[in-house]
């Protein structure tokens, strides 16, 4: 479904993951649990594992609409829409995100699914409107473009096993700021809440989790800052500037529910059971001693970026959520501590761009980026 129109001094060690408790995974874990954990995550090395084939449809359904993406730029957009609340994609094209995101909903839901909804428009917000003008206008949009009927479909629990996938796209910077950082805000819980004037906070509509939220950020003109709120809980993802292109051949396929249910169960967002997962594959000696990789944590190093616990925990999430079920990692299928090593320093280096001071903002940041790709392009 498409909708037009939606208007402190830094160590140089280390940045050690068990500082924050990745360690920990054997304490966290009794006996009965670690048993399950082990039946859950055993290694497998017999044949291509479910989330590696719904990697491929999704490239495959991207190739379709005429983009050809990097299979590990790809692998990045779906591992951080597991672990993020959103993920705001940048750079490139428009054409690009919208094959991207859209690939990935015909992928997972099926072509012309209602559990797809798209958002398109003109970011008119900082020009045109005032906040009350604003306010007003996208009220009015959420109920023509049925946006509170999406999350109320999502939650009812005939509809836990299905995935539900929202595109913001075309966003101005002042637009997501206020959006994922006034309009969707998340509780100490770690709920999603949208946060409609003049309802109390126990009224706001929760945002289920199995609603996976993109939106497409306009470029960042350099007086325009995204709010810490949004840079804290979003997954910002650069897309590649150049890519390929080829013929478009769409063939039309039933919505996928086994692909769907692939995804939720894939999900992981609990931090102990993060940290017990990635124990159990990688063997608690090596958690205890997985960290940055040194070259990117010179670069942090360089600009005065600590990472605090928040960030920690993401990264934690974010490599439990680089393995499938059967301990196969995403990045690098062959080689568990490959694959965490990768995964850990992508997100990091993903995240961390964007949390450069100003006066590290041009070159630093340029490194950090051909840092990122450099290690996307190895896999």
């Amino acid at each position: 479904m498409t909708a037009q129109n939606f208007h402190t001094p830094v160590s140089n060690g280390a940045y050690g993951m068990a500082e924050e408790g990745l360690g920990k995974w054997s304490r966290q874990c009794g006996g009965e649990q670690r048993r399950a954990v082990r039946l859950s995550y055993r290694l497998a090395q017999d044949m291509p594992t479910p989330e590696h084939t719904l990697i491929d449809r999704i490239c495959a359904s991207v190739e379709a609409q005429g983009i050809v993406l990097p299979r590990a730029f790809v692998t990045e957009y779906y591992v951080s829409l597991k672990t993020n609340p959103f993920v705001v994609l940048t750079g490139g094209s428009s054409e690009v995100h919208t094959a991207l995101v859209q690939g990935c909903a015909e992928a997972i839901v099926g072509v012309g699914s209602s559990q797809y909804v798209h958002i398109a428009g003109g970011a008119s917000w900082p020009r045109g409107t005032g906040e009350r003008g604003y306010y007003h206008s996208l009220l009015e949009r959420f109920e023509s473009l049925r946006f509170l009927e999406l999350l109320q479909e999502a939650a009812a629990q005939e509809n836990q096993g299905k995935t539900y996938l929202l595109y913001l796209d075309g966003l101005h910077p002042d637009e997501i700021n206020h959006f994922f950082s006034s309009l969707l805000w998340l509780t100490d819980e770690g709920e999603k809440r949208l946060a409609l004037p003049g309802l109390p906070p126990e009224q706001q509509p929760v945002v289920p989790d199995n609603l996976f939220i993109t939106a497409h950020l306009q470029v960042l003109a350099e007086d325009y800052r995204l709010h810490q709120q949004v840079l804290r809980h979003a997954g910002i993802l650069r897309a590649p500037q150049n890519v390929d292109r080829c013929l478009s051949q769409r063939s039309l396929s039933l919505p996928a529910v086994g692909y769907q249910r692939i995804m939720l169960d894939s999900v992981v967002h609990d931090v102990d059971v993060a940290r017990c997962k990635i124990g159990e594959l990688l063997g608690e000696q090596y958690v205890n001693t997985l960290r940055l990789s040194p070259e990117l944590s010179r670069l942090l190093w360089r600009g005065g970026v600590v990472l605090g616990s928040k960030t920690l925990r993401d990264l934690t999430r974010y490599v439990a959520n680089s393995f499938d079920k059967k301990g196969h990692g995403l990045f690098d299928a062959s080689d568990p501590r490959r694959n965490a090593q990768l995964a850990l320093d992508v997100h990091a280096a993903q995240r961390v761009v964007w949390m450069l001071p100003e006066d590290h903002a041009g070159a630093l940041r340029q490194e950090m980026t051909d840092y990122r790709i450099a290690l996307l392009s190895s896999v």
